[in-house]
Parts: structure tokens; sequence; C-alpha cells
């Protein structure tokens, strides 16, 4: 039996094969046409699906892209604001230092008063030791 499609390509093999060769042929050529046009659709609806597929990683690529730079501008605020804080932390222990070397040199003076104070205190001392065990000896 012979598609509505088909008939005039059925018509067309008539001129030149027998009747039933004409309409197997005709029956083949239609089944393989519906076959090539399901293919076809096939691929068509899996080149759409390709296609947005592509299109949402295009997105992704860009969300990416654009989250990369955001990081690359957070990092860079980073560094200054470490940067910024290592500045600080040196003049920190700078000024620290400085104090400490300060408070040393005071307790260093006050030190050598005292020292100074005992050699004087220890002198007199043994002068005055002196002055009454040496009498008796020297005599």
């Amino acid at each position: 039996m012979i598609r509505s499609g088909s008939y005039e390509l059925y018509k067309l093999l008539q001129e030149v094969f027998l009747e039933e060769q004409a309409e197997r042929l005709a029956q083949v050529l239609a089944e393989v046409s519906g076959r090539t046009r399901k293919e076809i659709e096939d691929r068509r609806f899996e080149l759409l699906a390709t296609k947005e597929e592509f299109a949402k990683l295009t997105g992704v690529v860009a969300e990416l892209a654009n989250s990369q730079k955001e990081l690359a501008q957070a990092q860079a605020r980073t560094e200054e604001r470490v940067g910024r804080l290592e500045e600080a932390v040196e003049r920190l222990a700078q000024a620290r230092t400085e104090e400490e070397l300060r408070t040393l040199a005071l307790a260093v003076g006050a030190l050598r008063r005292e020292v100074g104070a005992l050699a004087e205190s220890v002198g007199l001392g043994l002068e005055d030791l002196g002055h009454a065990v040496l009498p008796a000896y020297l005599e």
C-alpha cells in the first residue's frame, strides 16, 4: 500500500520498474525517508540542547571570570591592609624598643649613682678603719 506522500514517487518508479517493484521501492524509500527525517530531528534536538548547554556554560564562565576579578581585587585590598599592619607593628616595636632603652638608661644611671654612693661609703669606712687601726700598727 502506497501512502499519499509517496504516490508521486511511485508513479516515477512505475515508469522504469514493474508495478510490484515500483510499489516496494516506493515503500522502502518512504521508510528510509521517514527514518532520515527522524534522525535529522533527533540530531537537531541534540544540537539545540548542546547550544543551550553551551550558553549556560558561557554564563558560568562569565560569572567565574567576574568572581575571579572580585577575588583579585579583594586580595589586593588585603595585601594593602597587611602592608599597613606590618608598618604599624614595626613602628610599635620601634617605639617599645626606644621606651625600653630609655628605661634601661635611667636604670643604669640610677645604678651608677648607687654604686658611686656605695663606693664612697666603703671608701670612707675603710679610711675610718685605717685611721683607727693603722696607728697601732705603725707604732
